[in-house]
């Protein structure tokens, strides 16, 4: 509880004091679009302007672009597929509505191919991580027509067999800005996975509760069958929590 609770306490001081951050990678992009400025030279113009090498803003923005990531996975439990699924427009649904459901779409127990319609409340804190996803990706979304909120950040994009560029984030990708996030909060015990997030939801809810509601649970998991569920709270230290 205490790592869990240290990681989300750093995201939400990364995203509430995000305004310097966004302001030099707006800047920044600025300079890459003209076209005036050459390549070569972008970065010394970058320095120039700001007093900041394009460098560190990078892994700032990383670790920014992670600490939106990490706020959403922990406070929804959502899984990474259904994260990387989620489109623009729901997002500013709910940021431009003053709703408080996220609709998403899950693949993974939907047993459909197409899958399934999800509804997931939303606080101010995860509108705020996903403001600064849609700030971080908008370029490449941009650029890319692509309507995914998870995209890559425009710093670089791979391409494929044929030559055409990659603009989705790639579970590699994500897991780099998973890194370059835990690295700004000083956390190196182990390497953070997206997955570890809804194992932390589950534990915290059987904590809280101390046996917890395993139905309620199984639903906001998004759980076939509460067999399922059981596994993510069964855990032999859990005992040595309960009560702090």
């Amino acid at each position: 509880p205490k790592e869990i609770f240290s990681l989300l306490n750093h995201a939400l001081k990364l995203v509430n004091e995000s305004a310097q951050t966004l302001e030099l990678f707006h800047k920044y992009m600025e300079i890459h679009s003209d076209p005036n400025v050459h390549h070569r030279s972008m970065y010394l113009q970058f320095f120039k302007v700001t007093g900041v090498r394009s460098s560190e803003l990078q892994i700032k923005v990383r670790a920014l672009y992670g600490a939106a990531v990490t706020i959403i996975l922990i406070l929804l439990a959502e899984r990474k597929h259904e994260l990387s699924l989620t489109k623009e427009s729901d997002v500013l649904a709910i940021l431009n509505n003053e709703l408080d459901v996220l609709i998403g779409l899950e693949m993974k127990t939907a047993g459909t191919i197409t899958g399934k319609k999800t509804e997931r409340p939303v606080i101010q804190e995860v509108k705020d991580a996903l403001l600064i996803i849609l700030e971080l990706t908008k370029y490449t979304r941009e650029k890319s027509s692509h309507d995914s909120i998870l995209l890559k950040l425009p710093f670089s994009h791979s391409a494929n067999g044929i030559g055409e560029k990659n603009y989705y984030l790639s579970t590699l990708s994500l897991y780099v800005i998973l890194e370059s996030f835990a690295k700004s909060a000083s956390f190196n015990r182990i390497k953070i996975r997206p997955h570890m997030f809804r194992r932390a939801y589950a534990m915290l809810w059987t904590w809280r509760y101390e046996i917890g509601d395993l139905e309620e649970l199984s639903l906001m998991l998004k759980h076939n069958s509460l067999e399922f569920t059981q596994k993510y709270t069964d855990d032999e230290n859990i005992w040595k929590f309960i009560g702090k």
